[in-house]
């Protein structure tokens, strides 16, 4: 795990000091947004484990939503930064109570490095692989447990490492597309904080997994530094 550290932590200083000394002397450049709605398939053995036994659904997937921002840094490089809201709830397995519940939500940032392949005025195609950083919390309550277990970074900076690759295909005219990208994410969540009544049957939350996102791509929006 400190090796899978330490290779995020280089990877993201890389871009970061790229995209740094890419945009030294721009006044204003030419980017690309974002913005999507997407799903995770994910096997959290151990909180899956500790949801049958409290009678919760286990957890399959997460939903995300989120924006993206890159610019070209090269002709065929674009570099930018992903934010990414992940949210899952699971109840009471084969009832209708709203009360008991399990409750995962996640905030992740991405820097990320884009390679496009094909870049028509109706049809985009590229790859792409990003290294950062997450905050999670996970929320449970059932009649024998109330608490809550998390893993959030000084001054709210992110505290676990996380990484992905991919790739995505848009369809649309001139500035405006429509895509879908496909990929995996590495997710694992390991050392988290505990309050309440939660039990140390989860030590460690792997989120990790297969994903689909679709969304909406705005392509040369004029972007400034000052």
């Amino acid at each position: 795990m400190r090796i899978r550290s330490s290779l995020v932590l280089v990877f993201s200083l890389l871009i970061l000091t790229f995209a740094g000394s890419a945009l030294a002397d721009l006044k204003s450049f030419p980017a690309q947004g974002r913005l999507f709605v997407g799903n995770t398939v994910v096997r959290p053995t151990e909180l899956n484990r500790e949801m049958t036994a409290q009678g919760l659904d286990t957890f399959n997937g997460l939903t995300s939503f989120g924006v993206e921002i890159t610019y070209p840094a090269l002709r065929f490089l674009d570099l930018g930064m992903r934010y990414t809201r992940r949210l899952g709830m699971e109840y009471v397995s084969g009832g209708n109570s709203t009360l008991h519940y399990g409750a995962i939500g996640q905030n992740a940032i991405l820097l990320l490095a884009r390679v496009p392949f094909l870049r028509t005025s109706v049809f985009k195609f590229d790859i792409f692989a990003g290294a950062g950083g997450t905050n999670t919390t996970l929320e449970m309550k059932t009649p024998s447990l109330d608490g809550k277990l998390s893993k959030v970074g000084p001054a709210e900076w992110f505290a676990a490492p996380t990484w992905s690759y991919g790739a995505s295909a848009g369809l649309g005219y001139k500035k405006f597309y429509f895509f879908v990208e496909g990929g995996f994410e590495r997710n694992v969540i390991t050392k988290m904080a505990s309050s309440g009544t939660m039990t140390g049957n989860v030590g460690t939350l792997d989120l990790s997994g297969r994903y689909v996102m679709l969304g909406l791509l705005f392509d040369g929006i004029s972007a400034s530094r000052k």
